[in-house]
């Protein structure tokens, strides 16, 4: 397995890396079912405007290319965050707002050297934890995650009604009347 390691994005590309996951993150929202799609680059926008109010420097936030030191290729990309303990100073835990392994590298095991490179830097951050969100329908990324140990600790789940936006007779809550 290639070995990692974290090297700083320079501000041009990090504005075309925002730029590009803001518009990834609108999409995924709206294939979710989460977001209309008429707003959800809007509000992608809005939700990295909030996180990330003073760029690739917000405080507690470590945005980074994922690098391989025997070929001096970029594969990728984290952002992580470590937030604060609310009761003293401590590192309560690392947030991975996003790791990817850019189309030309995957499937050469760097997806799993940079979740290793993750769990090297909360241990050294001293976090008790690592948590991140995946979208149900990116099936890869929920099998590397299982394998590397995460556990689900939630879920959304929704049911499409069809077309017209009405339930069918079938779908109807048991005991209420038929249509």
């Amino acid at each position: 397995m290639p070995e990692l390691s974290l090297v700083p994005i320079p501000s041009t590309d990090f504005d075309r890396w925002q730029n590009e996951l803001i518009e990834g993150y609108a999409l995924e929202h709206t294939r979710a079912g989460t977001w209309d799609a008429s707003h959800a680059l809007a509000a992608a926008r809005e939700e990295f405007a909030r996180l990330l109010p003073q760029g690739a420097g917000t405080p507690g936030h470590t945005i980074r290319f994922l690098n391989d030191p025997q070929t001096g290729h970029d594969v990728g990309t984290v952002w992580l965050f470590v937030s604060p303990d609310q009761s003293g100073g401590q590192r309560r835990g690392l947030f991975v707002y996003w790791v990817g392994v850019d189309a030309p590298f995957r499937g050469k095991g760097y997806g799993r050297a940079a979740m290793e490179l993750i769990e090297r830097e909360a241990r050294h951050a001293g976090v008790g934890s690592i948590a991140l969100h995946v979208f149900a329908e990116n099936k890869v990324a929920l099998e590397l995650y299982r394998s590397c140990g995460f556990e689900e600790t939630s879920f959304s789940m929704r049911k499409l009604l069809g077309a017209s936006g009405k339930e069918s007779k079938d779908s109807a809550p048991p005991g209420s009347p038929s249509p």
